[in-house]
């Protein structure tokens, strides 16, 4: 039995690099896949269904800042990480912008692995108690975000959030929502910033290895929190989870980009808690280990050694891909590159989403390029989901949803 789940930790190791390195291919594709192979998993166990799953999705995050940091190309979850890692990597400090993502990821899971026993105590009667007031929470959130803003960035800092959270609710309520999130973030987050890039003739400096920067507690600190709020405030993806935390704390970019690194790392475990502990499935991980075994304390166990070991390997091969692609990117003609990385998404959404997604994909390009014409946070285009969840969890949803008849 130790060998299998070993075989399958591993198995599920190199499929994570792989959904890591291709944009829009995300671990919540190979789940649905691998409900066709249900009957022939059965026969190895539970023990090895779990060792696979958890370690494609551990790696993949730890995989998906690479092309995100490059290319400009984010899954859902790493589409903040785009800006300041984009401005490191044209500052020559890619690798470091790699480094610090790969440490918070690892500095996170060991949190998240140290603080496990007391979280199976204390999950549900946080989160009982939170559930009621997720809405007043992101409103103070979003309020605290304008209000630390300067003269009219206050304005327009609102203005964006609305736009993109109008944006969200059509989006995210029409008959296509499941395939319309990864064309609608790349439009926002992805495509406007390399068309912005590609008008400037960039060029990318030589990447220097250097890393001697100090990993302060706030960093990861700010991405152990987070991880915990996506499971605690339902409706909260891991990015806005991130502005939430790092706007709480203060985090500086260095901070942010640390926390964008172990976010998604500790919500791994965080939501097996949920799902043991509360019975909610707050991913995709959970939802396909909820539809195919019973989640047990037996299995909280098994996935600490399998995210550990997991975490470390990805990490490892994060930093070793990283470096290859960066060492090679500042010789090529980069401007070139950008426009292969806008053809290639573009094609990834017409093959993913078809005509619908286009439609959906042009709008936030053109959300994308305001946001960033006003020298805006990109932080404010994360409305896209809050305002959904707020409209929610008032009672506004519905009444909303019928004067724009969705």
């Amino acid at each position: 039995m130790f060998f299998e789940i070993l075989v399958f930790l591993f198995f599920g190791i190199t499929v994570g690099v792989i959904t890591g390195l291709i944009p829009g291919l995300h671990p919540n594709t190979i789940y649905v896949m691998l409900l066709s192979f249900i009957p022939f998993l059965e026969t190895y166990g539970p023990f090895c269904i779990v060792s696979f799953v958890v370690s494609v999705a551990v790696t993949n995050t730890f995989i998906d800042f690479i092309p995100s940091l490059i290319f400009g190309a984010p899954e859902e979850g790493s589409e903040l990480s785009v800006l300041p890692g984009h401005k490191m990597l044209m500052e020559g400090k890619g690798y470091e912008a790699l480094y610090l993502t790969v440490a918070g990821g690892l500095f996170s899971t060991i949190f998240m692995v140290l603080s496990l026993p007391s979280l199976l105590w204390i999950t549900p009667l946080i989160y009982s108690f939170l559930k009621s007031y997720v809405h007043i929470i992101l409103i103070g959130i979003v309020f605290w975000m304008v209000v630390s803003e300067r003269g009219i960035n206050k304005f327009w800092g609102l203005a964006i959030f609305f736009l993109s959270g109008f944006y969200g609710a059509i989006v995210l309520n029409s008959h296509l929502s499941s395939s319309m999130i990864f064309p609608a973030l790349s439009g926002m987050f992805g495509l406007s910033t390399l068309i912005m890039s590609v008008s400037g003739n960039p060029r990318v400096p030589k990447q220097s290895r250097k890393t001697d920067v100090k990993i302060g507690k706030k960093g990861p600190l700010v991405g152990w929190l987070s991880g915990m709020l996506v499971g605690f405030l339902p409706g909260v993806g891991s990015s806005q989870a991130g502005v939430i935390a790092a706007q709480v704390m203060k985090a500086k970019m260095k901070d942010f980009i640390i926390a964008l690194g172990g976010i998604n790392t500790s919500n791994i475990i965080f939501t097996l808690v949920v799902l043991y502990v509360v019975g909610k499935t707050r991913s995709g991980l959970a939802a396909f280990i909820s539809q195919i075994i019973e989640i047990d304390i037996n299995m909280i166990i098994l996935a600490v050694p399998v995210v550990l070991v997991s975490a470390a390997v990805a990490g490892l091969f994060a930093m070793k891909i990283g470096w290859f692609l960066l060492c090679r990117i500042s010789s090529i003609n980069y401007t070139l590159v950008i426009k292969l990385m806008i053809g290639l998404i573009s094609i990834l959404v017409i093959l993913f989403s078809g005509f619908y997604g286009v439609l959906v994909c042009i709008v936030g390009i053109f959300i994308g390029i305001f946001c960033i014409k006003m020298n805006i946070r990109r932080s404010y285009m994360m409305g896209f989901f809050i305002l959904t969840v707020i409209l929610y969890f008032t009672g506004f949803d519905n009444a909303l949803y019928n004067f724009l008849y969705i």
